[in-house]
């Protein structure tokens, strides 16, 4: 039996050699291929997440409000097959917003709201979410425009009406969803429904809570506003934003003492934050602490000393202190400035003025009245 197989081993040895050789170069090309496989599947991973950060990281730079870089660092990533098209939602959205933040002047045939409307129009195909917040912010641009915005068609109720409506049949029932169907909201009451919602589905959801407490501070509804502003602390602990929204409407009610506690560390977590920094100032002129209101207005200034209204506070608090020999320079440099606005100026004089006195406070010591005549009083024409 041993020879009869040896015998036929011999006798075909070429036949199985060149099957076993075929059987190892199959062998080894399924190993390669596999290698590779395994390979792109890595790299395919990899640029995965690579492409998710860049995502993660123009959104955060958005939300900051640094909308040039956000738009550098989202434009790396608008052709691509993994977040291409929120990508580009994203660059729609933050051409958006920065031209919503302008100091300039925007008026609605600007030909940059073309370019944003042509961005949206071309995500209008893509999948029902990235379609929905298309047509939401479709939606937005002709609710705020008027009849001169940049479109095919004057009727921009119309267009509002129906591009609001895709979006609610196309928008899935998540917070996020809510969240816009809040901000496109034509009614407080509406708004207000839609963030409800988004609570009830996602209770940690922060944008709908900053949201809300935004709203009841318009509203003046400053209870519920403290409410929201310390979900928020509790949601992002170390976000300055909740702390500061609860100074201010702790202040709202007169609870002067936690508002500047919460103010404190809200500056804490962002030290040269002139926002935080001015809403503190004015925690302290309501409380009539005109000499730490001073303190800081001018490190507003020194933060930011071509913003000419951290100046008029400066101005404010030297007149609110009876220092009218230092107010009087104040207002000529203020004054000398190349960019100085006088109706700006009276403008918000009067609101100091008006507000002030609506603490039950007066905008200058009653007792010095007479040294009055040296400033110029801040009121229109002053």
């Amino acid at each position: 039996m041993i020879y009869r197989v040896q015998k036929l081993l011999r006798r075909h040895r070429r036949k199985l050699a060149a099957a076993f050789g075929l059987m190892v170069l199959v062998t080894g090309l399924m190993i390669s291929l596999a290698i590779l496989r395994t390979g792109l599947d890595q790299s395919r991973n990899a640029e995965i997440i690579r492409h998710e950060n860049t995502l993660s990281e123009a959104t955060a730079l958005g939300e900051q409000g640094e909308y040039e870089d956000a738009l550098s660092t989202v434009k790396t990533i608008l052709d691509s097959a993994h977040v291409g098209s929120r990508a580009r939602l994203l660059h729609a959205r933050l051409l958006m917003l920065a031209l919503q933040s302008s100091s300039e002047t925007v008026t609605a045939n600007d030909v940059r709201w073309a370019q944003v409307i042509e961005e949206l129009k071309g995500l209008l195909g893509e999948s029902g979410e990235i379609a929905g917040q298309a047509h939401f912010l479709l939606a937005t641009i002709y609710y705020e425009s008027d009849s001169e915005a940049p479109a095919s068609t004057g009727d921009y109720g119309a267009q509002w009406t129906y591009h609001q409506q895709k979006a609610d049949e196309l928008l899935p029932e998540t917070a996020d969803s809510y969240l816009l169907r809040a901000i496109s909201a034509a009614a407080v009451p509406q708004a207000l429904r839609h963030l409800d919602k988004a609570l009830e589905l996602d209770a940690r959801h922060f944008e709908s809570v900053k949201t809300r407490a935004y709203i009841h501070h318009v509203c003046f509804n400053y209870r519920q506003m403290a409410l929201d502003a310390a979900q928020m602390k509790t949601i992002k602990p170390d976000d300055p934003l909740g702390y500061s929204l609860s100074a201010i409407a702790q202040r709202g009610l007169g609870w002067f003492t936690e508002a500047i506690a919460d103010h404190d560390r809200a500056i804490q977590l962002s030290p040269d934050n002139t926002v935080l920094l001015d809403e503190r100032r004015q925690t302290y002129m309501c409380m009539g602490d005109y000499q730490r209101a001073l303190l800081d207005a001018r490190e507003c200034v020194r933060l930011e000393p071509s913003v000419n209204l951290y100046r008029m506070r400066v101005f404010f608090a030297l007149i609110a202190l009876g220092q009218y020999e230092q107010a009087t320079t104040a207002y000529t440099e203020l004054s000398a400035a190349y960019d100085f606005d006088k109706f700006e100026f009276d403008d918000w004089a009067t609101r100091h003025v008006r507000d002030t006195l609506g603490a039950g406070l007066s905008w200058y010591p009653s007792e010095d009245i007479a040294h009055r005549q040296s400033v110029p009083a801040p009121v229109p024409g002053g």
